[in-house]
């Protein structure tokens, strides 16, 4: 299954919308492609805090060989599917929905979704690999980004193919490591081993749950998230601190450097998971970061979520703060930094942060306040995983079709479907191994089961959820 390249998290970069009277229409796609004939299901999910009776979405894709494409339009409730032409090989579909009654956490049209196809009109080959909306698309469904959602003109979800306005990835430590980041990455240092001195080394906490240090190895989790740097800027506060970088640039308003480490030269073991770019890992480990520099003025406590840990020097009475060290290389040691830009000035109070010569000290901070001394605005939208604790972990069903159940997941495991007849009869029993949480569409074969009332449940992971569903 293709991992849509801007669902690096499920954190909602639009910050503004956990606001009172919001809207937040997230889209959801999936497709199932011939060699001439792209066919596409989408359908939307209402995770705002108001109704949303009209909105509009756009779905961009790229003709081959100043081609004409054709529009093929399956179902489509209370929209409009107008095909529009930007340039001699870019084109749009533009759907406008009206009416909707689409209230929060209700879906549009069904979980089963919009169904349409594009074809050229000679029927040769199309190609999806090379579209904006349709490259990345896999057969489950999936959160895209690459549709942008519009309520009232206003953008609510989702990015336009303008690489301008593109969110930012940036990496923050968890506190928990059972934490269950929408996107998570890995950067391992092998640090010094003869007369290893890696280790917390001040401060009032030596505990960073996200931080491995052993057997000469010292270990970062980060979890991702996304500032697009107009509306979301990442937040200021009355002090200075800095989060892995994983983008190209660092959002608006922060300024980019970079740590070498020069790793054991025998036998290292220096690795990673996920997608780290730009850092790099191999005989040696370059981290890079983004620098958010203090707000004075700010009335916020606390950056991102008490969830993260950050890089920063500061300690409160709702801040705890911890000193790491890295005992890098100590022959030919070849430590250094990448300052771009920044100013001596800044230089200096980047170096507070993160210090050290032959050896490499991050100094860490974790929120130990209380959450409602946070201002809201610092809170993500992020209905999928921020969930209360006493929320409930079990499998929903959310539908059913001839060649489908529609299932939402919330931890990872292997889910088993069954489908019973109103007669009390099993017509079916599905088992999926190793899902993820999310929304999954898991196939199964009618065959000749006719229409009618059924009951379907899930279960997974010792819990369990049915519903009462009717076939058409």
């Amino acid at each position: 299954m293709k991992k849509l390249y801007l669902a690096l998290l499920w954190v909602v970069s639009m910050c503004f919308a956990s606001g009172p009277d919001q809207p937040l229409v997230k889209m959801f796609t999936r497709s199932s492609n011939d060699a001439n004939y792209g066919r596409f299901w989408v359908y939307a999910k209402n995770e705002g805090n108001v109704s949303v009776p009209n909105f509009d979405f756009d779905v961009e894709f790229t003709a081959e060989n100043g081609k004409t494409p054709q529009l093929e339009v399956w179902y489509g409730p209370n929209a409009t599917f107008t095909l529009e032409q930007k340039n001699s090989n870019k084109w749009m579909i533009h759907v406008s929905v009206r009416g909707a009654s689409f209230a929060p956490n209700a879906y549009f049209p069904n979980v089963s979704g919009f169904s349409f196809g594009v074809h050229y009109t000679d029927w040769s080959n199309f190609n999806v690999s090379n579209d904006y909306s349709f490259a990345d698309i896999g057969s489950n469904f999936e959160v895209n980004k690459k549709i942008p959602v519009y309520v009232n003109g206003n953008i609510v979800f989702g990015y336009p193919n303008d690489p301008s306005v593109w969110p930012k990835r940036i990496g923050v430590l968890k506190k928990h490591w059972d934490y269950a980041c929408d996107e998570e990455v890995i950067i391992r240092i092998d640090a010094e081993e003869n007369g290893n001195g890696s280790g917390f080394v001040e401060g009032e906490t030596v505990y960073i749950p996200s931080v491995y240090v052993g057997r000469g190895l010292v270990e970062f989790m980060y979890c991702v998230l996304e500032y697009d740097g107009t509306n979301n800027q990442l937040p200021r506060v009355p002090f200075d601190y800095a989060v892995l970088r994983l983008d190209d640039a660092c959002p608006a308003g922060t300024q980019a450097f970079g740590r070498f480490h020069d790793t054991e030269d025998d036998t290292h073991n220096n690795y990673s998971s996920g997608n780290i770019s730009p850092n790099v890992v191999d005989w040696n480990v370059r981290k890079e970061f983004c620098f958010v520099p203090a707000d004075n003025s700010s009335n916020l406590l606390y950056p991102v979520s008490g969830e993260y840990a950050i890089f920063a020097n500061v300690s409160n009475a709702n801040i705890l703060y911890s000193d790491l060290k890295v005992d890098d290389e100590n022959d030919r040691n070849a430590n250094r930094w990448y300052w771009y830009d920044a100013s001596v000035s800044v230089q200096n109070r980047i170096k507070n942060i993160i210090y050290g010569n032959k050896d490499t000290h991050y100094r860490i901070v974790q929120w130990n306040g209380s959450s409602n001394m946070l201002a809201k605005r610092t809170e993500l939208a992020n209905t999928e995983e921020l969930i209360p604790a006493a929320a409930s972990l079990s499998p929903v069903v959310r539908g059913v079709d001839h060649s489908a159940v529609n299932v939402e997941i919330k931890t990872a495991g292997t889910a088993k479907v069954s489908i019973v007849n109103a007669n009390g009869a099993v017509v079916a029993k599905i088992v999926k191994e190793n899902l993820q949480p999310g929304f999954h569409r898991v196939e199964w074969h009618s065959g000749i089961v006719p229409n009618g009332r059924y009951i379907v449940t899930v279960e997974q992971n010792g819990k369990s959820n049915a519903k009462s569903v009717i076939l058409k």
